[in-house]
């Protein structure tokens, strides 16, 4: 790792403890087409709610960050 960044444990989110100056800048303009042009598979949805119950009923260690974000039930 670089110094100063850790990996956290319990769900995959890279943090830096001290200020990091970016390398480069790459400008997206099609976030949908940049996602798909390298294989991954965007699936939209208009309710999070039964994708949350599914992943927490499996054994998935998971963390969706702006969940608080979501329509309620």
């Amino acid at each position: 790792m670089a110094d100063g960044i850790t990996c956290t444990v319990t769900v995959i989110y890279w943090i830096s403890r001290t200020s990091v100056t970016p390398v480069a800048r790459h400008p997206i303009a099609n976030p949908a087409l940049a996602l798909t042009a390298q294989g991954t598979a965007l699936h939209l949805v208009d309710n999070l709610w039964p994708l949350i119950d599914a992943v927490v009923a499996s054994s998935l260690r998971f963390s969706i960050i702006r969940k608080r974000n979501a329509q309620p039930r």
